[in-house]
C-alpha cells in the first residue's frame, strides 16, 4: 500500500471532535491541526448539551471549540439545530406538565434555534446542520410521532420550514443544511429528501444545501452511485457535504463483533484503497463545484461511535487513522 502522509493534501476534510481532543496534552489535537481543515462537534452542539434546562444556555465548550478552529485557521460547522433524539425533554412538556401545546413546542424551538444561532453570529460558522434525520426509513416520508419526531407530532411537518426561516431570521448569512443518512444508499430516500428539498425551495424557505451522511461499508454503495448522489443534489442548485463519513468494515446484517485477525489486514488494505478512491472521486466533484465540504464522523479508530453501533461491543475499523493515529492510507 502506497503511504500518504497528509490527509488534507488529498482535499480538504474535517472530523466530528470531542473536547479532550482540543487539548495540547491530548495526541488527538496535533493531529487535528496536522490533518483536518475543519471540525465539527461530535456531540456538545446538540440540543440537551446546549440548554439542558429552559433558558440555560450552555456554550463554554462550543466557544472553545469555535476559539481553537480560528486558532488553526479550520472552519467549523454546527451540529445541529432541530433533532428529534438528543433533545432534552422538557422542550415537549408544556407549563400543565403534560405534552406542550403546538405553541409551547414552536416557542421552545424557536427560542433554542435563534438563541443559538445569535450567539454565533459573528464566531464564522461555516454552516449548520438546521433539520435532522427527518425522513422516514420506512414510509419514506416525513418522521412521525411513531417514529419518535415529537416535533412533527406537536407541530406538525412545517416544523422544519419554521427551523430555516427562524435560523435565517437571527442570521440572514448563516448557510443552512437539512442532514440526513441512508442518501447514498437508499434510493427512496434520496427521491424523497430530493421532493423535501424541493417543496422547500418552492415555498422561498431559506435552505441551501444537503448533508449526506455517508455511513458507509467496505463494499456498499458503489462509487458510481455516490458519484449519482452528489450530482442530483448538486443538480438542485444547492450546496451538497459530506458530513458524518465513515466506513464500517462489516456489512450493516452481519452481527458478529470481531473481525478474524487473519483477515483484518486484507481488509484494511481495501478499505485504504476504497477511501482512496472515494477522496479522489470527492476531489474531482469539489472542482466541478458539486461537492463542498467532506467531513469523517470522529478521528481514529478507537474513538468511533461504529465501534458499539449497531451491535454493543463491537470492534470496528471505520475511519482514516488507526488506533496509533497513522494514516491508513
Amino acid at each position: 500500500m502506497s503511504q500518504i502522509y497528509s490527509l488534507k493534501k488529498l482535499l480538504p476534510v474535517g472530523a466530528a471532535v470531542k473536547p479532550i481532543f482540543l487539548s495540547d496534552k491530548d495526541p488527538h489535537s496535533r493531529l487535528l491541526k496536522n490533518q483536518f481543515t475543519s471540525i465539527v462537534a461530535e456531540n456538545i452542539m446538540k440540543p440537551m448539551f446546549i440548554e439542558p434546562e429552559p433558558g440555560k444556555f450552555i456554550f463554554s465548550l462550543t466557544d472553545q471549540m469555535i476559539e481553537f478552529a480560528h486558532k488553526n485557521n479550520m472552519d467549523i460547522r454546527w451540529h445541529t439545530l432541530c433533532w428529534h433524539n438528543q433533545t432534552p425533554s422538557w422542550m415537549f412538556i408544556g407549563k400543565d406538565g403534560k405534552i406542550a401545546t403546538k405553541e409551547e413546542a414552536k416557542s421552545n424551538l424557536k427560542n433554542f434555534i435563534q438563541t443559538v444561532v445569535s450567539h454565533n453570529k459573528d464566531k464564522s460558522i461555516e454552516s449548520y446542520d438546521v433539520v435532522n434525520e427527518c425522513i422516514s426509513d420506512t414510509t419514506f416520508n416525513l418522521r412521525n410521532g411513531s417514529e419518535h419526531s415529537l416535533w412533527y407530532q406537536i407541530i406538525g411537518p412545517e416544523y422544519i420550514d419554521l427551523a430555516f426561516t427562524w435560523a435565517h431570521e437571527a442570521d440572514p448569512n448563516a448557510t443552512l443544511i437539512i442532514n440526513d443518512y441512508n442518501l447514498e444508499s437508499v434510493k427512496e430516500k434520496r427521491a424523497a429528501m430530493i421532493n423535501l428539498i424541493k417543496d422547500i425551495k418552492n415555498k422561498n424557505v431559506p435552505i441551501d444545501g444537503v448533508g449526506i451522511q455517508m455511513h458507509i461499508s467496505l463494499c456498499n454503495p458503489s462509487l458510481q452511485v455516490i458519484k449519482e448522489t452528489i450530482e442530483e443534489f448538486a443538480a438542485l442548485n444547492i450546496k451538497v457535504y459530506i458530513t458524518e463519513m465513515d466506513m464500517s468494515l462489516f456489512e450493516w446484517e452481519d452481527k458478529t463483533l470481531t473481525i478474524p485477525k487473519e483477515k483484518l489486514p486484507v481488509l484494511l488494505e481495501l478499505q485504504a484503497i476504497r477511501y482512496k478512491e472515494l477522496f479522489t472521486l470527492f476531489k474531482s466533484e469539489m472542482d466541478a463545484g458539486k461537492l463542498q465540504k467532506v467531513i469523517l464522523w470522529g478521528v481514529d479508530d478507537t474513538t468511533s461511535w461504529k465501534n458499539n453501533f449497531p451491535v454493543n461491543g463491537r470492534t470496528d475499523y471505520a475511519l482514516c487513522f488507526d488506533r496509533d493515529l497513522h494514516l491508513k492510507l
